[in-house]
């Protein structure tokens, strides 16, 4: 393989990777893709949207990510799940609820919408020494990661 001279330290680079997160507060967002998608531990399907952040002087471009529920019947229990709270108000934010009983994903890239924005820890994977289950914990060692709070419609 071969050697690329890349003209830098790592030392001078080491944290380029830490990302502080935007203050809480309300935020313009812009919907960049919406893409269908299943959730890894429970299977079930989910919207994956990727919002940028727009009109705002610091954080212009910045990304949040989104995952919301699309309805289903539990593999486990039979039962059909129509709990989609996250999809509806998303949608109201963009003000484009969809009609009837599908939702077109590509009319929602390109609009615009307001969100509310906290700060939570970053969550990992961690071994349960007495469980020998994985657990999800915070990890307090990085800075903390943006969620949107709620959307403002």
């Amino acid at each position: 393989m071969p050697v690329v001279d890349l003209g830098v330290d790592f030392d001078d680079v080491k944290d380029q990777d830490i990302i502080e997160p935007m203050p809480v507060g309300t935020y313009e967002f812009q919907v960049e893709s919406v893409e269908e998608t299943t959730a890894s531990e429970s299977g079930r399907p989910m919207l994956k949207w990727v919002h940028n952040i727009i009109n705002h002087p610091e954080y212009n471009g910045r990304k949040l990510f989104n995952n919301t529920v699309l309805p289903w019947v539990d593999p486990k229990t039979g039962e059909r799940d129509i709990n989609v709270f996250g999809l509806v108000a998303q949608c109201k934010a963009l003000g484009v609820p969809w009609q009837g009983q599908a939702l077109n994903t590509e009319e929602y890239v390109g609009l615009v919408g307001k969100c509310e924005v906290k700060q939570v820890p970053k969550r990992v994977k961690e071994l349960d020494p007495e469980s020998g289950k994985a657990k999800w914990v915070d990890d307090t060692t990085v800075p903390a990661m943006n969620e949107i709070k709620k959307f403002i419609y």
